[in-house]
């Protein structure tokens, strides 16, 4: 006989498998979060307007508001991504080389170091050091000028918030993610060489070489959307949450900062791991 699945009156009957209970979390969050979606969507086109009428005669202060957004992340994040970029690919070459090396030589070791720690490490740790460095300082000082009236003020002025405090904000970003992304490789690289070249006097040439076999017009695709991805999603995110808190809200500020950079590592960390899914297939 076939057992039945009795549960109490008004009790709903639970999901017996995975595939199931996965969807009926996702149906969920959806549900409560429809508010905030819609509110989303219609931040992000209420900026592409307000970008596209307003671009014209106003090209070189856009550009000019854009570059200092760029000079703030480097400012920032630089010195943080080379430091840790170069702590970290010397970290993997002192746990891996020797192991790597001896199963299969340079080949194995520059697969290794291209494959798994370019794709896949090197994103999510530059996505922690831009949502540190940028992300939050930039949703806290957005929610200071919003609590503070400032963006009545720039309204009765005619000048729309999301289009001068908004677009050059999630355009630096944009333009300064793939460059950190390269420079967080380049230090990674230069930490591994530095221990192959103390163990085992690797020169630089061979070194290079090794790499440039082992990449190929896929990877740069990956890193090219990913960095492209995770610019938006720290991005967009940071300045939506800024632009949410409520006049006089400051004191919700610690809310609004931690909901920012959870939204932001999150939906980077998700995109990316899809494109890596891709990469892989």
């Amino acid at each position: 006989m076939q057992a039945r699945n009795y549960s109490r009156p008004g009790e709903p009957l639970k999901p017996r498998n995975a595939p199931a209970v996965l969807c009926g979390w996702a149906g969920r969050l959806l549900l409560a979060q429809r508010r905030r979606f819609i509110d989303q969507f219609g931040f992000a086109g209420r900026i592409m307007l307000l970008a596209w009428q307003g671009h014209r005669g106003r090209e070189g202060l856009m550009l000019s508001l854009t570059l200092d957004e760029v000079f703030k992340i480097a400012r920032g994040c630089l010195a943080l991504v080379l430091l840790v970029g170069f702590m970290l690919g010397h970290l993997w070459a002192f746990l891996w080389y020797g192991a790597l090396s001896n199963i299969g030589g340079l080949e194995n070791i520059s697969i290794f170091l291209v494959s798994i720690h370019t794709i896949q490490i090197t994103p999510i740790m530059t996505t922690v050091i831009i949502i540190l460095r940028y992300g939050a300082p930039s949703t806290l000082e957005l929610a200071v000028m919003k609590s503070s009236r400032q963006f009545e003020t720039l309204a009765r002025l005619g000048v729309p918030p999301e289009h001068y405090l908004a677009a050059p904000r999630i355009a630096g970003t944009v333009l300064a993610t793939p460059i950190l992304l390269s420079i967080f490789s380049l230090a990674s690289f230069a930490g591994s060489y530095y221990l192959a070249w103390h163990y085992s006097g690797q020169t630089l040439l061979d070194f290079v070489l090794s790499l440039s076999s082992q990449t190929s017009a896929r990877h740069f695709a990956a890193m090219a959307f990913k960095s492209g991805v995770i610019s938006l999603s720290v991005s967009f995110f940071c300045v939506f949450n800024g632009f949410q808190i409520r006049v006089d809200g400051l004191n919700r500020g610690a809310a609004i900062l931690r909901r920012a950079m959870g939204e932001s590592f999150f939906y980077a960390v998700i995109s990316s791991v899809l494109v890596s899914v891709f990469y892989y297939v």
